[in-house]
């Protein structure tokens, strides 16, 4: 038996490539092939993906599909970009996107925002989630420090803010609020040693460190953690309910100190 078969496009499944432009001779029960080309078979998803204005969490990582992002109440607008390897077509929520070009401006409403991207390939199809979420506060602003906190806050209902568009973050925390952050964790926040609560009170820093102690420890986590206050001007003006978790709480990095680190300021409202 004599022949000769052109072929285009023969996948070898145990490498992994797609060989095309060759020619197979049959000379008896022999074969010959001659491979002219070699390709890999592109990847099933994206190499890269960013979101304007925001930072993903986690970072992204080929093999995790499903991402946050965090945005304030300003950011009404965000773009995506993705990036592919060749012969990926991409979607961002249905509009086409070429690889390392922004999708267009897509609109964000308070709360979640859910954006899908999607690679495809004639080898498959990969769809990534991101969920962006906008804060409604007028007064908190994605530069602000304590901005991560405020998103995980809001986001689990943890906190709500002082009404629907301001969180005021620089008001003094009353007994009443922390203990309703606290809610239906039992004997965490206690009364004063008058008998009385003190609902309408401001918690002072050195009260708030003894509640996230009692927290921890009623919730199993180590408090073993302790360093000296010798460092802070005014430890020594720590009361003594409080110097243990106050130790704590500056091993943990919970507090850290104003000023540069000097004072520990613990009468001040948290």
């Amino acid at each position: 038996i004599d022949g000769h078969v052109i072929f285009d496009g023969v996948e070898d499944k145990n490498a992994g490539h797609v060989y095309s432009g060759g020619h197979v001779g049959v000379m008896g029960f022999n074969s010959t092939v001659v491979v002219n080309d070699v390709y890999a078979v592109p990847a099933v998803g994206l190499t890269g993906l960013q979101v304007s204005g925001a930072t993903l969490s986690p970072a992204f990582d080929k093999a995790q599909t499903d991402y946050e992002a965090f945005v304030d109440c300003g950011t009404e607008t965000v773009r995506v970009t993705p990036e592919a390897g060749s012969g990926v077509e991409i979607t961002v929520s249905g509009e086409a996107v070429e690889s390392g070009s922004a999708s267009g401006e897509i609109a964000l409403a308070p709360g979640e925002n859910v954006i899908t991207v999607t690679a495809s390939s004639w080898n498959g199809e990969k769809t990534y989630t991101i969920s962006v979420y906008r804060l409604p506060f007028e007064d908190v602003h994605q530069e602000d420090w304590f901005i991560d906190s405020i998103h995980y806050v809001y986001q689990r209902g943890i906190m709500i803010g002082h009404n629907e568009r301001e969180f005021d973050p620089n008001m003094p925390m009353i007994r009443a609020d922390t203990a309703l952050v606290l809610y239906r964790v039992e004997g965490i926040a206690t009364g004063y040693s008058s008998g009385l609560f003190g609902t309408a009170d401001p918690v002072t820093r050195e009260q708030a460190v003894t509640i996230l102690f009692r927290y921890a420890s009623r919730k199993g986590y180590a408090v073993d953690e302790r360093t000296s206050l010798d460092r802070f001007a005014d430890a020594g003006q720590v009361s003594g309910f409080a110097e243990e978790t106050m130790e704590w709480a500056v091993a943990r990095g919970i507090i850290s100190g104003k000023y540069d680190q000097t004072v520990l300021d613990p009468q001040s409202y948290a």
